[in-house]
């Protein structure tokens, strides 16, 4: 090969790498305890999921902004917006082909949740039906029981389920066991979130929850993602 060839490459090389480095991806996430979630004393967001997030950019090298917004705007700016990602988001089917996705980052358990003397008792989702079920907007837990032919009361956000749950305006709620989990479960196995105490009336599924991309993603900053998440997540 001329030796002008080799110049020109390494030129391409050089110039190549410093914009890949210089981008700048924003990166959103909700309130979700303890994946992420915003520290009260710090302002900072944290949490489990945010941690392998932040230490994936990091050992990426790329730069990146980090705001936390209402689910359903979080997860329409990752679908919509050039240079954005959106965490821990859940992995379903009808989401697989609108992102590039990153992880797992974490997996989770959904399941319905009742105030401890709540009488009812579940031996399959159908029998949900006949129960007036609490979720939130643009949830994948909201979603799935939709699609199984169950009415949510909608939300705009999740805790509002446990204002309803304590009033008696909802019968269960669809939780996932990592927010149930926020405060530590009692030797019966119930839990308890925000004074609340609740059982679990039915396990739903077990999902896996990433970091999901816009589509439009440069191709290489995706495989320095992917790469950097290789190196840097838990190993079984």
């Amino acid at each position: 090969m001329p030796p002008f060839i080799y110049r020109t490459l390494a030129l391409g090389v050089a110039l190549w790498t410093p914009l890949v480095q210089a981008q700048t991806i924003n990166l959103v996430t909700e309130e979700n305890a303890p994946l992420n979630f915003t520290d009260p004393a710090t302002k900072a967001i944290v949490g489990t999921a945010t941690d392998l997030v932040k230490a994936t950019f990091e050992k990426a090298g790329l730069a990146y902004t980090l705001r936390s917004l209402p689910w359903q705007r979080a997860y329409s700016a990752a679908l919509d917006t050039a240079d954005t990602c959106v965490y821990a988001t859940t992995v379903t089917e009808e989401r697989r082909a609108l992102f590039k996705w990153v992880g797992p980052i974490a997996q989770n358990i959904w399941l319905l949740a009742a105030p401890t003397e709540s009488p009812i008792g579940l031996s399959s989702l159908m029998e949900a039906k006949k129960y007036r079920i609490g979720g939130y907007t643009g949830d994948a837990k909201t979603l799935f029981l939709e699609k199984q032919g169950l009415t949510v009361d909608v939300a705009a956000s999740d805790d509002l389920n446990l204002n309803k749950l304590q009033n008696g305006r909802i019968d269960l709620w669809v939780v996932s066991e990592t927010a149930a989990s926020v405060s530590a479960a009692d030797k019966d196995g119930y839990f308890v979130r925000n004074g609340l105490k609740l059982k679990t009336v039915l396990k739903l599924q077990t999902v896996e929850l990433a970091l999901a991309c816009n589509k439009q993603l440069d191709p290489a900053i995706y495989q320095r993602l992917m790469s950097a998440f290789e190196a840097v997540r838990p190993k079984p």
